[in-house]
């Protein structure tokens, strides 16, 4: 379960990294691309340890 979770939070940030990419390549601002990758990244760790801790305080 653990895995698939982290599976799918690497498969979420690597998309929004495509994403931002393809917003680059299309001659946006530098500031897009940052923009996303921040805010993928800041929703990834949120994502993530939300879930480490639901598991690691249902297993206690």
């Amino acid at each position: 379960m653990l895995c698939l979770i982290s599976f799918l939070s690497f498969l979420f940030v690597f998309l929004s990294f495509l994403f931002s990419l393809f917003l680059f390549l299309f001659h946006f601002h530098f500031l897009f691309l940052f923009l996303f990758l921040f805010l993928f990244l800041v929703l990834f760790f949120l994502f993530f340890f939300l879930f480490f801790f639901f598991f690691l305080f249902k297993s206690l």
